[in-house]
């Protein structure tokens, strides 16, 4: 009888264990695995290289969203990018995405961020640059200078991404005497400089964004 006993105790630890790896979902990802319901979600919990990686990509969003200062065009940013990862149907196409994000919330996260309004709410209606550097290398992102569409009613616009243009153009820099100044001439941003100091950037000339919106020579002060 003891050794009867004894065999079902072993059983029942053994299956104890095997339910505990196998079954219980975890926590890892930057979501509840207990509530996952899309494919993607289920993909992600499955699969413990994603579901690390998208866990460390939740950590850098909030991380990012804390030091910089517009959280709105982190928040927006971060929705835009989430509409194309929901999109990923392989684990590796989605850790492809996941670990190509973290590395640009991390740029973001030490970014210097400089626009031409006082307020301290993100708005696609005003010019704002971002300064980032990777290595020797700095990258100034123009975005926002939103501006209707020229055929649209101006009572009928729903929503900036539909009913109009923004600026969201990503140019590499080069040093030129004082100032910096687009490091491949090959694009149509090739009629600018920029002067950085710790307090504002100057543009002198003029970018392009669309063929209706961009930015104008002016004074762009640190946030």
């Amino acid at each position: 009888m003891i050794q009867i006993y004894w065999r079902k105790l072993k059983l029942i630890k053994f299956t104890t264990i095997m339910f505990s790896i196998f079954c219980v979902p975890t926590y890892g990802a930057s979501f509840d695995c207990l509530k996952a319901s899309t494919q993607q979600e289920k993909l992600i919990c499955r699969t413990p290289v994603l579901n690390e990686a998208d866990a460390q990509m939740g950590f850098a969003y909030k991380a990012t969203l804390k030091s910089f200062p517009l959280s709105g065009y982190i928040q927006d940013d971060q929705r835009l990018w989430l509409s194309s990862y929901r999109e990923c149907k392989s684990s590796g196409a989605c850790l492809d995405l996941v670990n190509s994000r973290i590395k640009e919330l991390s740029k973001l996260k030490n970014a210097k961020v400089y626009t031409d309004y006082d307020g301290n709410n993100w708005s696609v209606h005003d010019g704002t640059i971002i300064i980032t550097e990777e290595g020797s290398v700095k990258t100034a992102t123009f975005i926002g200078n939103w501006m209707p569409d020229a055929y649209k009613n101006p009572n009928k616009i729903q929503s900036p991404s539909k009913d109009g243009h923004t600026c969201n153009v990503e140019v590499p820099l080069m040093k030129k005497d004082n100032a910096y100044v687009a490091k491949n001439s090959s694009d149509n941003n090739d009629r600018f400089s920029l002067q950085i100091d710790t307090s504002k950037v100057v543009v002198k000339g003029h970018v392009s964004c669309t063929v209706r919106t961009g930015f104008g020579a002016g004074t762009y002060k640190k946030k």
